[in-house]
Formats: structure tokens, C-alpha cells, sequence
């Protein structure tokens, strides 16, 4: 199984020995935990644009009310997710404007 994360400093740290204990380390902490249960899984970086799915996903995540941070189930994509999508499909990338 493969973990892919856009932050090249959280696949170090996943990824690294040693924590240096900050406010990510609680977190960085479990994600280790989690990697070390009786699977294989490889830590990857890559560019968000290359990630551009998971991407819109997680800021659609952070859009929803507050209030209601249950668990989420889509059955169909988003509208907005569909040209991603597409894009994913043809194996291109979008060009991410900043």
C-alpha cells in the first residue's frame, strides 16, 4: 500500500527515526503507530499537483459546517471533482496557480 502526502517534511518525519516534539507530534506519533501495524506501506512525496484529487477533497472537507464533522459519505463525486477526475483519468496534471 502506498501513502502519498504533498508535504515533504511530514514523509521525513513519518518516515525519519527521531520526532522533534512540537505541535504536529501527537499526530506524526500515530501515523508511525499506524505504519507499524502488520502491513506494508511505503511513504511517498509528491507534488500536490499530482495529487490534485486528494487535494480538493481535503479542502472540501474543510468547507463543510463545522458542526457537522461526521463522517462523510459521497456517493457520487463532488461536481467541482469531476474535471480533476478527468484529468487524473487522461494521466495529466493541473497547473496550480498560487
Amino acid at each position: 500500500m502506498d501513502l502519498e502526502s504533498d508535504s515533504k517534511v511530514v514523509v521525513g518525519l513519518i518516515n525519519g527515526d527521531s520526532v522533534r516534539v512540537d505541535r504536529n507530534y501527537n499526530i506524526i506519533m500515530q501515523i508511525k503507530c499506524m505504519l507499524g501495524r502488520d502491513w506494508e506501506v511505503t511513504t511517498y512525496h509528491v507534488y500536490r499537483e499530482a495529487n490534485c484529487v486528494a487535494d480538493w477533497l481535503a479542502n472540501y472537507g474543510l468547507t463543510r459546517d463545522l458542526l457537522d464533522r461526521g463522517s462523510d459519505v459521497l456517493d457520487e463525486p463532488p461536481s467541482g471533482l469531476y474535471p480533476l477526475l478527468y484529468y487524473d483519468l487522461i494521466g495529466s496534471t493541473v497547473t496550480r496557480s498560487i
